[in-house]
């Protein structure tokens, strides 16, 4: 394809390529190991369209897990329709069927779907996260929100009480949820109290503060992660309870920094103190992935040396900057890396692999961007990864397509 065409892949298309070269370890060329591509050694990925709703003509997956019980790959997201409403999705590799999440409010037909829990033992009908269409004043945005996955049940509100605000990004095996909130204090016109230094999100109105929706098996208790200045939003969360994400840390923008929250405290990551930082992931060993530096991103892991050292390690890239979004039990990370030609292509990394990028592993060629926001290991194969994000279909106003990649190793 040239830059100028669009890329035309039928629904659930899937395109199989093995890679060339040996293995990929942070300094190799174009055409094998390191920045590049990786790949080599007969590793497979296989790229799957998920498609659209009927009438509608983009989607974009966040979360991937794989069923206990069936070890089928469950993916969600958001689609729009005909009708320019976009819904949330969930979509098993089984079915190659999109099924539709609905929404809370008709007034506001919108939800998306970010993570998911796919069924198992303890949750053996699953539990997706998200957040959908609010009615509540003066925004009326978003709700925090949850669904059962098999069989696919309507949202429901998990809105902390006390919020304008809320949306849920991640969710954890113990059914816990990590996001943030917009507290009603200041709101004075609506019945609420002024905001003090104690509020979640300091003074002032449309704070975001990062949240914590811990779960009882009855309902959740509610938890404030707090914040290094005024504003913070949580975005992964493991089953010890430890969420991460990023928080404002003085009244320049430009200077954020990556949180880990346990047991009542935030803290920053030991080694970016200093940094320009955003925390998204963290898997139950307690590695955490981000990104960090500006302007040009690096994306790194946060994770334990041979010697039992724990560190900040940068990610190598693919050209230019990095951004790691998202890291699965056994230590893949993925995320997407600038390649050339102000184009991101989707990449898988662990140190034993180096970096592989999916796009030209999986055949694409020309000027088309790709984004990856969830990764999980297969259950049974432990040479099988699945990683879940969106493929730009034309390259000018990229048209996103929800897109699978399955990487399965020699």
């Amino acid at each position: 394809w040239s830059c100028e065409d669009d890329l035309v892949l039928p629904d659930n298309q899937n395109i199989e390529m093995r890679g060339k070269g040996g293995k990929g370890n942070g300094n190799g060329g174009n055409n094998g190991g390191g920045n590049n591509g990786g790949g080599g050694g007969g590793i497979t990925v296989t790229m799957t369209d998920l498609g659209t709703f009927s009438g509608g003509s983009v989607s974009y997956a966040y979360g991937v897990d794989v069923d206990a019980f069936t070890n089928d790959v469950w993916v969600v997201g958001d689609a729009d329709l005909a009708n320019d409403e976009r819904h949330g999705f969930l979509w098993k590799l089984s079915e190659g069927v999109m099924h539709d999440l609905g929404y809370l409010h008709q007034e506001q037909p919108y939800s998306s779907a970010r993570d998911i829990i796919a069924p198992n033992s303890t949750f053996p009908e699953g539990i997706i996260a998200g957040y959908s269409s609010s009615l509540i004043p003066p925004y009326h945005s978003s709700e925090a929100a949850t669904w059962t996955a098999d069989p696919v049940s309507e949202p429901t509100s998990v809105n902390p009480s006390n919020s304008v605000n809320s949306n849920a990004y991640a969710i954890n095996s113990l059914g816990d949820l990590a996001g943030s909130r917009v507290d009603t204090c200041g709101y004075i016109d609506l019945g609420y109290g002024p905001c003090t230094e104690d509020s979640p999100g300091g003074v002032g109105n449309s704070i975001w503060s990062a949240f914590m929706w811990e779960n009882t098996g009855t309902g959740y208790n509610y938890h404030d992660l707090g914040h290094f200045w005024r504003w913070s939003h949580g975005l992964g969360i493991n089953t010890d309870r430890v969420a991460v994400g990023y928080s404002e840390y003085t009244e320049d923008p430009y200077q954020r920094r990556a949180f880990r929250w346990e047991n009542g405290v935030l803290d920053m990551i030991p080694g970016l103190e200093d940094e320009f930082s955003e925390a998204w992931d963290i898997n139950d060993y307690g590695e955490i992935v981000g990104w960090m530096h500006v302007p040009n991103p690096r994306g790194f892991i946060y994770t334990e040396d041979d010697q039992g050292q724990w560190s900040v390690l940068e990610l190598p890239t693919l050209g230019k900057s990095t951004y790691a979004r998202s890291i699965s039990e056994s230590g893949y990370v993925t995320g997407q890396s600038f390649y050339k030609n102000s184009v991101y292509h989707a990449f898988l990394w662990r140190d034993d692999i180096g970096m592989l990028d999916l796009a030209k592993l999986s055949g694409i060629k020309g000027n088309y961007d790709s984004y990856a926001y969830g990764v999980a290991d297969d259950l049974l194969d432990p040479k099988k990864v699945y990683v879940a994000g969106y493929l730009c279909t034309t390259s000018m106003n990229c048209n996103p397509h929800a897109t699978l990649w399955t990487i399965t190793f020699p």
